[in-house]
């Protein structure tokens, strides 16, 4: 049978496509999907197994909790809070952050392995001859761990919303730049020391082809060192309550979309001519200067650890020589 897909295909149920017999897996593919599978062989395929296994991805979050709960009952801390309004990112609220990451971890990975033919049309898959990972248990078994981590968080002190759309605005755009900046010294570092790797990075790298899941396929200290500490410092620091939930909120899709393998940001919004890649840079247009940083130029990073190590912008990457452009590895 042959399967008919629209030339440029929509994001959601409105993706019109047939179900094509399964493609004939050639001798590269099969040694792609070997290597991706890997990590499947060596650690457990349920959270409980997980979490027996690795007993140290529940301590971590529960020393974060118990610190952030008792920085509560210290006088001078107590004081700066009320002297600042702050208050606690708080129970339903961390718990709603932690329910929509999990969901939206399982719908992103549901909806690539639903449509993965007619994206190769609208979104291409970025490394073209290997098949994406559909089963990956223990891949979704750590992430899921992980993304649990951030209930840790629900004591985190916050600041008042922000004043005006200007505070809102300049906030966001301080802990955007501030952050990549962060992230690209980090990543930079741990890729130079091998103790470093092994410790923060080398798990993640276990996977050339990423996969959502991937996202946070991490150890837990990278997963503090990289999110959780930046959300602290920067609500103790400057940052309002309002521009750090957006920050939590809208950055799981884009950690997934980064992790697919797939262009995604290339998708059609239903019923417009937008993109989702421009609908996200509108959201973040005070990061435009600085280039985005693409779907294809982490995924280079996965097969070539020695180059693209922002986050978010390219500027970096390219100032100090480490980007590489993520067409001449497509071409």
């Amino acid at each position: 049978r042959s399967a008919h897909y629209p030339r440029t295909p929509s994001v959601g149920i409105f993706a019109m496509m047939q179900v094509s017999e399964t493609p004939t897996t050639t001798t590269t593919d099969a040694k792609h999907s070997k290597s991706a599978m890997v990590i499947d062989a060596t650690e457990a395929h349920t959270l409980e197994s997980f979490v027996r296994a690795k007993p140290w991805i529940a301590a971590g979050p529960l020393v974060l909790s118990l610190a952030l709960r008792a920085l509560w009952e210290l006088p001078v801390a107590k004081q700066w809070f009320a002297a600042h309004d702050m208050q606690m990112l708080g129970a339903w609220q961390g718990i709603h952050h932690v329910g929509f990451a999990l969901l939206l971890s399982f719908a992103t990975h549901g909806f690539v392995c639903a449509y993965q033919g007619a994206l190769q049309f609208g979104a291409p898959k970025i490394q073209g001859r290997a098949p994406y990972q559909v089963m990956c248990p223990a891949a979704a078994s750590r992430s899921t761990a992980l993304l649990l981590a951030d209930l840790a968080l629900i004591a985190m002190p916050t600041r008042p919303v922000s004043g005006s759309w200007v505070h809102f605005w300049v906030a966001a755009a301080i802990l955007a730049v501030a952050w990549d900046a962060y992230f690209f010294v980090y990543h930079y570092t741990v890729h130079q020391y091998p103790t470093l790797y092994a410790m923060f990075h080398k798990t993640h790298h276990k996977v050339k082809d990423p996969n959502c899941f991937i996202a946070y396929y991490v150890t837990y200290q990278s997963h503090f060192v990289t999110e959780q500490l930046v959300y602290i410092i920067a609500s103790l620091a400057f940052c309002p309550r309002d521009v750090l939930l957006m920050f939590m909120y809208m950055g799981k899709p884009a950690t997934f979309m980064l992790h697919s393998g797939f262009e995604l940001g290339q998708l059609r919004v239903p019923f417009t001519s937008l993109t989702v890649g421009a609908v996200l840079q509108a959201l973040s247009f005070y990061g435009v200067p600085l280039g985005a940083f693409s779907e294809a130029d982490h995924d280079l990073h996965h097969l070539n650890p020695k180059v693209n190590f922002a986050l978010s912008f390219r500027y970096l990457d390219k100032l100090f020589g480490t980007y590489r452009d993520s067409s001449v590895k497509r071409q």
